[in-house]
């Protein structure tokens, strides 16, 4: 049987392809995943949150910001142990420590932070004046209707 070399061509060719395939399954994966939602404390959805993601033992790190549905990711991470901290302007900041990430896998990390306690602020117009409701004075001379007036 006379083989042309058309035909040799084509076995050489299907023979690299076939094996640059099997050699994708056999490669090792040596990542995984970090993915989850963001709350308050009442269960509302946060955007923008600040999600950092350090490497215990290297103290390499990885970000990512939460999306308008409270929702994160943060793919291709070493394996290993990690701190995870969730960060919100107004909320309290919240750590998790020695999250194991193993190959191959993504974890679901879900994070709910509560409000911070930090000061209040009320902010009071210059135009609204507290009113005296003791007095007998008709409230056409209160201060705004007069400004009102002029």
């Amino acid at each position: 049987m006379r083989v042309n070399g058309s035909s040799s061509l084509l076995c050489i060719l299907l023979l690299c392809i076939s094996a640059s395939v099997g050699l994708r399954g056999v490669a090792q994966v040596d990542r995984s995943g970090l993915s989850g939602t963001v709350t308050d404390s009442s269960g509302q959805l946060l955007s923008q949150t600040h999600i950092t993601a350090v490497h215990n033992a290297t103290q390499l790190w990885r970000e990512a910001i939460s999306h308008a549905n409270g929702s994160y990711d943060i793919p291709e991470l070493p394996v290993g142990v990690y701190t995870i901290t969730f960060d919100h302007d107004g909320f309290k900041s919240v750590t998790f420590v020695d999250v194991e990430q193993v190959i191959g896998r993504t974890r679901t990390l879900n994070a709910k932070l509560p409000v911070s306690g930090g000061e209040e602020h009320v902010v009071v117009s210059a135009s609204s004046e507290q009113m005296d409701t003791n007095s007998d004075a008709p409230i056409a001379n209160h201060p705004i209707f007069r400004l009102a007036r002029k």
